[in-house]
This record gives C-alpha cells, structure tokens and sequence, in this order.
C-alpha cells in the first residue's frame, strides 16, 4: 500500500466518495495557500460542521465537503493536494 499526496480534483474525489469519504479535512486554516487534506468518513457531514471548534489556533480550518465540491465547484478552483493510501486509476 502506497501513501501519497495527491492534488484535488474531480477524480480524485469521486474515488473518495465512492470508498465512503465525505469530508477532506486540513490541520491547516481556510487561508493557507496550499493546504494539505486527509480524508474522513462521517455519519452526519451538516451535524460535523455545526459543531467544528473554531477556537484553536488556525482560525477556521480548511475543509472539503466532497458530495458539494463534485456538484458546484469546477476543476480548477481546486487547491491543495490529499493523503491518500490507494492509487489512482
């Protein structure tokens, strides 16, 4: 198994939400340039974003809701790149 970064886009998130992700989450705040993700699976995307802290350090962080990227975002306003343990078709 190979773990690597892998820059966002439309395939790369179809390939996530068919393996069950809903949400690309950074450490990284909402400003950073280039922010790095890693995948997550939760039960209730709107219930994990109403209750995010956004008290730590980093302000808001950077954050992916995959099924609302795929329907309104189009490919090059895509930025960052994911950790991925699976490869690419």
């Amino acid at each position: 198994m190979t773990m690597q970064f892998l820059p966002v886009n439309q395939n790369l998130l179809l390939q996530l939400q068919i393996r069950g992700y809903n949400i690309l989450a950074s450490a990284q705040g909402i400003d950073h340039e280039n922010p790095s993700y890693y995948p997550i699976q939760v039960s209730d995307v709107w219930d994990y974003l109403v209750r995010l802290d956004y008290t730590s350090g980093i302000g808001e962080p950077a954050l992916i809701v995959i099924e609302d990227a795929l329907r309104n975002i189009k490919e090059q306003h895509f930025d960052g790149a994911v950790f991925v343990d699976f490869e690419i078709d």
